[in-house]
Formats: C-alpha cells, sequence, structure tokens
C-alpha cells in the first residue's frame, strides 16, 4: 500500500513550485484525489475472495483443497474451531463478498472499511469540524494546514471516487497471470524494447489516455466557476493519475538500477562485472552520508533503530533488489535462486505475506506520528478521555479498548500473536465492549464536544452497527472488528519473524571478506520483507523502507510536478480543444530505464537535490519533458484515439475477471465432506 504521507509531501512540493502558474484552482482537490486513490485499496474485491479459501481451511483445519492460486495478499484468520459448513459459508459470504450477483461483490468487510475511512476523511479534509485547529494539531504534519473542503464535497467526492484498489492506479506488479512460474510465457511479464517490463508499458498507454481526456475536458470547462463540482472532480481525477506517476519510483527497483549504472560509468567497461559488484556493494552507499537531506546512512544513525538494521542489511537489500524472481510450482517463491534484473525495471507484487507487511508496518508508522493524539490530557475533558479506557495521563495506545489498544499499540499486537489464550481473552473483550455500545457513546461525546462534525459521527456509527450484525451471524465466527484484530495480530507476528530472520542474516555476514550473503540469490531467503520481486522489499516510500527512499521520493516529486507543469500550460495557453500534449512521449520520457547517463532529467534531478537538499523546479532541470502539440488532423490519428481509448476499462475489466478464480471454489462447494 502506497504510504499516504509520502503523496501528501509530493502534493505540497507540486503546490509549492507552480507559484501563480493557474492560481483559479482549488488544488486541494488534486490531494484529496491522490488520498482516495490510496485508502481505495481497502476495498478489494479479488483479495477478499482470495482470503476466503485460506479462511474456510484454517477454520475447518482441512488445507487439502487450497488452491495454488496465491498471487495477491491473503487476509488470513485463525478461528481455532470446527463451525457448520452452512455457517462458515454464509458468514465468508457476508463478510468477504461474491463474485456473483455483482451487487454483492463488496462484503461487509469492504464496507466497514468504506465507512471507517468516510469519517477520517471528514476530520481531515472537511471545513465544519468545530473544534477544526485542536483536531488539526492533533493530525500528521502533512496534514496539519491543508486548505479545508466543504463537508457536502468531501462527502460528494468520496462517494464517486471512492471505488477499490486496482494494480494499475499504483504502479504494481499484477496478478493477471496468477501463476507466478507461468508468467515467463505471458508478454505483459516480458522485458520490453525500452527494458521496461510489458504491463507497465500498458499503465502508460492507460495514463496517456486519460490525461489526453482530463486535458480535453479540462479546456471544454475552463470558464465554469471554480467551485463547480466539475472543475473539483477534474482536479480529484487528476490527483489518481498523479498516484500512478509517483509510485512508480517508490515502488520499482529504478533507483537501484539507475545507482548501478551510474556507478558503472565510474569504472573502465573493461572492469569484470564480478569486480564491479563487489566494490558495488561495499562502496556505492557510503557516499550517501556526505549529502545534505539524506538521513541514517552512518552508522551511528543506522545502530541507533534495531528495526532498520545495519550497513549489512541495507546492502542486502540493495543487491536483492537488483534481481527478478524465480517461482516453483505450486506458485511458491524460489528457495534456490532469481534472475538478474540489470536490464529491466519492474515494480514489486504482492506475495502471501505481503499484506501483513504494508498493514502492520502501516500502524507502526501511525502509532508514532499520532503522538499528537496523546494531547487528549490537555485538550479533551477528563469523561471523554475515561469513555475511550485512557486513564489519568497515558497515552491513547494504553487505552482499555481492545480494538483501539490493537491499532495502536505494537506491543500489544506482539502479545496477542505470542499468546492465543491472551488472544481469544482479549477478543471476547472485544466483543462485550461493541455490545456494551461504548463506541456509539464515544462518538457522541466526540461529537458534542467538537471533534466530529455529523457526516463522520455517521459515518463511524454505521462501521460499527455493519460490525455488530457480522459478530451476530454466529457465536463463533468474527465481526470486522474481531477479524481485523486477528489479522493485526498474525501480520505483526509475521514482521517480528521477519526481522528476526533478517538480525540473523546479519549476523551471519558480518566479518566475512567474501560478501557473504549480500550477494544471497535466493528468491526466498526466509526473511518474508526480504523475498525478491515483492511490495515489501522494493516499496521504499517511507523513511524505513531504505536504502534510497529519498531518491524515489526526488524523481517522484520531479516527475509528478512535470505532468503538472505541463497540463497546466496547455490549459493556460492552448484553448484548441483540436490539438493537446503528445503525452505518449511525454510520459515515456518520465517513465523509463534508467540508464543514467548525465545529460539525463533523473541524473541532474538529483544531483541537484545531494548539492542543495532541495527538490528542483520545473526549469531547473534541463532534460524537461517538453514535446510539440499533436492534433486530431494528425495522420498518425494518435492524438483522437487517446481521446477515445478504453485501455482504463480494459485493465479494470482484466482485475474483475480474477474474482470468479478466486471465488471459484466457494461458489462451487468444493468443500471438505
Amino acid at each position: 500500500m502506497g504510504e499516504i504521507l509520502r503523496h501528501a509531501e509530493v502534493y505540497r512540493n507540486t503546490v509549492d513550485k507552480i507559484g501563480s502558474l493557474r492560481p483559479d484552482e482549488e488544488y486541494i482537490y488534486v490531494e484529496l484525489g491522490n488520498f482516495l486513490t490510496d485508502v481505495s485499496q481497502f476495498r478489494d474485491p479479488f483479495a477478499h475472495m482470495l482470503a476466503k479459501r485460506t479462511i474456510w481451511g484454517k477454520a475447518t483445519r482441512s488445507n487439502w483443497f487450497l488452491s495454488v492460486l496465491s498471487s495477491i495478499p491473503i487476509i488470513s484468520i485463525l478461528t481455532d474451531v470446527i463451525l457448520d459448513i452452512a455457517d462458515v459459508d454464509e458468514w465468508l459470504n457476508q463478510l468477504m463478498g461474491e463474485h456473483e450477483p455483482p451487487d454483492k461483490r463488496y462484503g461487509k468487510l469492504a464496507a466497514y472499511f468504506e465507512n471507517v475511512i468516510l469519517g477520517i476523511s471528514h476530520v481531515i479534509f472537511a471545513d465544519d469540524i468545530p473544534k477544526r485547529e485542536t483536531v488539526r494539531s492533533m493530525l500528521p504534519a502533512q496534514f496539519q494546514d491543508t486548505p479545508l473542503i466543504p463537508a457536502a464535497e468531501v462527502d460528494r467526492v468520496f462517494r464517486r471516487f471512492f471505488t477499490q484498489y486496482y494494480p494499475h492506479e499504483h504502479c504494481d506488479y499484477p496478478p493477471y497471470v496468477m501463476h507466478g512460474e507461468q508468467r515467463v510465457f505471458n508478454r505483459m511479464y516480458r522485458r520490453g524494447p525500452r527494458g521496461v517490463i510489458g504491463f507497465v508499458e500498458e499503465y502508460l498507454r492507460f495514463l496517456s489516455e486519460d490525461l489526453s481526456k482530463l486535458e480535453l475536458a479540462w479546456k471544454e470547462k475552463r470558464s465554469a466557476s471554480k467551485t463547480s463540482p466539475e472543475r473539483h472532480d477534474l482536479l480529484v481525477s487528476f490527483g489518481k493519475l498523479l498516484h500512478v506517476v509517483e509510485d512508480y519510483f517508490f515502488h520499482s527497483n529504478y533507483t537501484e538500477l539507475h545507482l548501478w549504472n551510474a556507478e558503472r560509468r565510474k569504472y573502465s567497461s573493461a572492469e569484470a562485472e564480478d569486480v564491479f559488484k563487489a566494490r558495488f556493494a561495499r562502496e556505492a552507499l557510503r557516499s550517501y552520508q556526505h549529502y545534505p537531506g539524506y538521513t541514517g546512512y552512518d552508522s551511528a544513525a543506522i545502530g541507533a533503530d534495531p528495526e532498520a538494521g545495519g550497513h549489512t542489511r541495507w546492502r542486502r537489500r540493495l543487491m536483492r533488489r537488483l534481481r527478478y524472481p524465480l517461482y516453483v510450482p505450486p506458485n511458491r517463491l524460489s528457495d534456490a535462486g532469481s534472475l538478474p534484473s540489470l536490464d529491466l525495471t519492474y515494480p514489486g507484487g504482492f506475495e502471501n505475506k505481503d499484506m501483513f507487511h504494508t498493514m502492520a508496518g502501516a500502524l507502526e508508522n501511525l502509532e508514532a506520528l499520532l503522538a499528537g493524539f496523546d494531547r487528549l490530557a490537555k485538550e479533551v475533558p477528563p469523561p471523554l478521555r475515561a469513555a475511550l479506557g485512557v486513564p489519568g495521563s497515558g497515552p491513547l495506545r494504553d487505552s482499555d479498548l481492545v480494538l483501539v489498544r490493537t491499532l495502536l499499540n505494537k506491543d500489544e499486537r506482539t502479545r496477542m500473536d505470542d499468546d492465543n489464550d491472551y488472544l481469544q481473552g482479549q477478543l471476547v473483550r472485544h466483543i462485550e465492549q461493541i455490545n456494551s455500545g461504548v463506541y456509539e457513546n464515544n462518538i457522541a461525546l466526540f461529537q458534542a464536544a467538537g471533534f466530529l462534525n455529523q457526516q463522520a459521527a455517521d459515518a463511524f456509527r454505521r462501521a460499527f452497527s455493519i460490525d455488530k450484525g457480522v459478530e451476530a451471524m454466529h457465536s463463533r465466527t468474527p465481526g470486522c472488528g474481531g477479524f481485523l484484530i486477528q489479522f493485526l495480530a498474525e501480520a505483526q507476528g509475521e514482521l517480528n519473524d521477519s526481522r528476526r530472520h533478517s538480525a540473523r542474516l546479519d549476523a551471519e555476514h558480518m566479518g566475512k571478506p567474501n560478501e557473504g550473503n549480500v550477494f544471497d540469490e535466493r528468491t526466498d531467503n526466509g526473511a518474508s520483507s526480504e523475498s525478491i520481486g515483492t511490495h515489501t522489499l522494493l516499496a521504499k516510500d517511507t523513511p524505513k523502507s531504505q536504502p534510497l527512499h529519498e531518491d524515489a521520493e526526488v524523481l517522484g516529486k520531479y516527475a509528478s510536478l512535470s505532468v503538472v507543469q505541463l497540463m497546466l500550460k496547455e490549459i493556460n495557453d492552448n484553448p484548441d480543444t483540436g490539438t493537446g500534449l503528445d503525452w505518449d512521449r511525454i510520459l515515456q520520457h518520465l517513465i523509463r530505464f534508467p540508464h543514467a547517463r548525465p545529460g539525463m532529467w533523473e541524473t541532474q534531478a538529483l544531483a541537484f537535490f545531494r548539492q542543495n537538499a532541495n527538490n528542483p523546479g520545473f526549469s531547473d532541470v534541463q532534460d524537461r519533458p517538453e514535446y510539440p502539440r499533436i492534433s486530431v488532423a494528425d495522420p498518425d490519428g494518435r492524438l483522437l484515439a487517446r481521446r477515445n481509448g478504453t485501455r482504463r476499462t480494459e485493465l479494470e475489466q482484466m482485475y474483475v475477471k480474477l474474482e470468479e478464480k478466486a471465488d471459484r471454489f466457494m461458489r462451487l462447494n468444493i468443500i471438505p465432506g
């Protein structure tokens, strides 16, 4: 899952650098569109339906029928009980949704998340929260001074643009071919002529089409009021498209390949690759500690954070990001080898354990970021603190409310994973709490105190109502909250196990002159956070996802800024709807293989940041993606074809079709006994 705060920082960088270019726009809607793209991942019918098989197998203690189709995050749950098959069937279909009929695609878990996220969206963006300044002071810094949006518009935009997860909206590795070992036969997973994997080239086609359509619609509506829903929708759509551009740099091996090629140019091409490889692994990251704007690259800083590992782990991760995964039947990451990826740039994909890392890692970041909510000791009256189960001046992470404590306390999640009896006891407490009305009472108290508007309060109430309904289906199956508690405990346990294994690998390497396991080529080395080709290994969208997080952010910011700069200038300067920007060439200029030649924009942008500790503006880079306009009258018909293109719909349909495969076992009653 992409990091919401990083995208907010990209948005802020863009707004600061476009200056007075087309000031008559309410750009906060661009950020809202980008935000909604990220949070829409909580509604993913394919992943939810895929999870049903694992849940069923664990609930009935029979895994014999589990499919090999496991190339997307599986949200698993441990119930440790034998249930009546009809009860499990009904509960799973209600919770996770069904492929048919279409109106049941989104299950209760998706509806629960939708309402929680709607409430959060109002807390961040809505203009009618009575104690807005107090609430702002408790939010992460990236959201503390964003322009506010009328609550009715937050609602309207959310209803239209909160959709679902699609790989192409995040530049993720898609599971269109669900067996990893069979992907080598499909063109979408092959290296294209530009050194970019095939499905990313298809994403560029979709982006070019949608940017061309957006440009035309913007020209046609440029005279509309800046507060009109039509103008707002254009900006929201723009934010969703920018998300893809930014994620290419955050989610792929692009920065690692750029560093490899930049360093390779410093040495004679006659130097053997093995010699250079040893030099690269040993020395490539050393210069970063001398650049302003880069943090944590010196030994002391790394050693201060045991979860980040040391130089050894960073070097191992760097070298593993330069490889491509191998699979063995049935759809398992190989523990024997991988492939070199020095001529191929590709984004990471979601394997079985990736969602554990994404969710638990995000909660660990949230725990630190929400330290501001501990101001509740000063801002919130004692009765409200008591209602939250936070005694005295203690932090919110120590709340007596099981769900709140699970979300905000890593130690609590770890204890639940380590001690099943404790977990089961906490689940019983959670059921008692949701049935006691404590959450509804808290919502009412916080609304009355001015911390929630009506829409946020209503959304949170609907979420808990859904939770109760699922909980009441059967005495031995959890509701949405109980499911989430168990999932997060298991996720934290996987993170802890992976970190312990990484530490063992670090220790094995120490003192070995031949670089030891820095050159371990196994796709699966036993630490799930280090599996080659996975989102968890390749993603660099948080400061903890080192090395090269800063490089990814610099490149993502400049690429996004370039698209915004060119689009706004075109809308300003060219009202002619018969001509438009050549988005094919612009996007291929920005999203390509990183040859790291001195005159290329990526090299120039990174050099600017390393020298100034500031992100470059559009004109600070000489290799800008400026191309002549194209016309609907051009013989190749490219502009007209892009404006009439259907690639977004085709990509969405490709992903939705996977739901039938994921749900097939349940629908055909292929079950034990």
